[in-house]
């Protein structure tokens, strides 16, 4: 008995030392004055679709004349390149359209740093063609700094140094066509030759080959390219770009004004690795780029001393798909469609409406 009863007091003690907690609530009055918050309209649900035009900047959105890659996992398809980011700030990309014409081709870009505001990555490209006795190849090593002054507007200043080399010829009696380009005067004679009955035409043909198979160019550039962004939003950006030469050098033992004479698009070719200076080698523009949840497309006007060079840095177009950002997009608009579609079930009475928050 006696030691029910001491369990009964120590109980007791402890419920005095330990209440329980009060119960939290409105009071009737609170109550009663309390209103409803009522429910979302269609119209405020369209107000606040996630589209890029009403998202905030992306400041790593372009990844063309920028330090900045594509993200892990995202592809860019584009109409002269194909991109994909295969590590966190590393890229990859080819050139399908070389490939389709022998050239074997590609490029990478890793962003090593990033500190703040401000990031830096390394360049390099290399295309390298060959056919019968004929050798060119070019490669391209640079790098890029970005910086993001404030929160919508950022710099960029890229270095590039480039080496282009071609060496040899293919053979000429299998691709005729050359010798109105390097020989044109070499038909002729074998023509002639053949009908004197000296020699054949075969055989002038070979002793041009021999004579035109040392042939080489080689050429180098060193590249200055100054851009800025400055982004509206997720989807508009204006985007102004300016390039040129610094520095040039051509050794070659081919005759380039005779192969420019004979083929126009030799001469542009040779007008190229010939020019120096930035008067001859600029290229400037202004360009508006739409960048929607999937499409790139970039439009604008520049300046350039080779005519319509400056179409390269004004007219884009690409496919995106993949990568953190876009992931997180798409749920954003999955959510948004599945509220949108609550809601149409509500105003026909056969859900209640999603409550405003």
């Amino acid at each position: 008995m006696f030691q029910l009863l001491t369990a009964v007091l120590s109980l007791a003690t402890a419920q005095a030392n330990n209440p329980a907690p009060p119960t939290i609530g409105l009071s009737p009055e609170a109550m009663a004055a309390a209103e409803d918050v009522g429910t979302i309209n269609r119209r405020q649900l369209n107000a606040l679709e996630p589209k890029r035009s009403r998202l905030p900047n992306h400041p790593y959105t372009h990844t063309d004349f920028t330090a900045y890659s594509l993200e892990w996992g995202e592809t860019r398809l584009g109409l002269a390149q194909i991109r994909v980011g295969i590590l966190p700030r590393v890229q990859v990309g080819t050139i399908p359209a070389g490939l389709a014409f022998g050239v074997l081709n590609g490029n990478a870009k890793v962003n090593f740093l990033r500190v703040g505001p401000f990031d830096m990555a390394a360049t390099a490209a290399h295309f390298r063609y060959g056919r019968d006795q004929f050798d060119a190849s070019s490669t391209q090593l640079g790098g890029t700094a970005s910086l993001q002054v404030v929160p919508k507007w950022s710099l960029h200043v890229t270095g590039r140094w480039q080496s282009t080399g071609a060496s040899g010829i293919p053979n000429l009696n299998d691709n005729p066509w050359l010798l109105e380009t390097f020989a044109p005067d070499v038909q002729s004679q074998a023509e002639q030759a053949e009908a004197t009955g000296l020699v054949s035409q075969e055989e002038v043909i070979n002793r041009a080959q021999n004579e035109y198979g040392d042939r080489f160019l080689q050429a180098q550039a060193v590249t200055l390219k100054v851009a800025t962004d400055l982004r509206l939003n997720r989807r508009d950006s204006i985007i102004i770009q300016a390039q040129a030469n610094v520095h040039s050098a051509l050794d070659t033992n081919m005759d380039l004004d005779a192969v420019a004479a004979e083929d126009r698009f030799a001469a542009m070719a040779i007008e190229g690795v010939e020019a120096e200076g930035i008067a001859d080698t600029y290229i400037t523009s202004v360009a508006w780029q739409f960048s929607w949840h999937r499409a790139d497309l970039r439009l604008g006007v520049g300046m350039s001393s080779v005519p319509g060079a400056w179409v390269t840095q004004t007219a884009d177009f690409a496919w995106r798909f993949g990568g953190k950002t876009r992931r997180t997009e798409t749920r954003m608009t999955r959510t948004w469609k599945s509220n949108r579609r609550d809601l149409r079930r509500a105003s026909h009475g056969r859900a209640p409406a999603p409550e405003a928050t």
